[in-house]
């Protein structure tokens, strides 16, 4: 399943997840979750040897996207990580 945008959005969204997981632990809870399908990409923060909030776990989805960051958006999810991503330059969205 794979939700379908509005006409009104951009064509080329990507869904990544990023979370303080090892990778075996993120694909097996998403797999479990059947929330696979769901994402372009599960990012352990095992790559960056941290765990958010520190920004160079977010830098990771930075660098698996490949944009600049004034094309990604966060959701804000909780007000915790808002520090972090300030200071890495990723808007906000919520």
């Amino acid at each position: 399943m794979r939700p379908t945008p509005y006409v009104d959005c951009a064509a080329d969204v990507r869904v990544i997840t990023i979370a303080n997981f090892s990778p075996t632990m993120l694909r097996e809870n998403a797999e479990r979750a059947g929330l696979v399908p769901l994402f372009d990409a599960l990012v352990s923060t095992d790559a960056s040897h941290t765990y958010k909030p520190d920004p160079r776990a977010y830098q990771l989805g930075v660098d698996r996207l490949e944009l600049d960051k004034r094309d990604i958006v966060l959701p804000r999810l909780e007000d915790g990580t808002r520090p972090a991503r300030s200071r890495l330059g990723i808007p906000l969205f919520g």
